[in-house]
């Protein structure tokens, strides 16, 4: 299993606006073997966490990512979007707890 830890700094002003977009995400990332575990946001910082599992090793994980990022469910998820995210920060992470 293949864990990744995703945080994005958000534009303030869309902040709203980003939660409500977000809600089509889990559904469209598990057409290609992803499962979000959780999502937080930070209100006052402008800050959104979020954590998504795919079975398999890294490997598996990077495959199904390529085929999500180029898919046309992701194309027409991102169509005519503000700029919602100032920085995205990723990384692979192992639970411990």
């Amino acid at each position: 299993m293949a864990i990744q830890m995703r945080r994005y700094e958000l534009v303030a002003e869309e902040q709203a606006g980003f939660l409500t977009w977000f809600e089509q995400v889990p559904a469209g990332r598990a057409k290609y073997g992803f499962r979000v575990l959780c999502a937080h946001v930070d209100r006052v910082g402008h800050e959104f966490t979020w954590i998504v599992e795919h079975d398999g090793d890294l490997d598996a994980f990077k495959a199904a990512d390529a085929a999500w990022m180029s898919s046309p469910e992701r194309a027409a998820m991102f169509a005519g979007q503000p700029k919602h995210i100032v920085q995205i920060h990723v990384a692979m992470v192992d639970q411990v707890v």
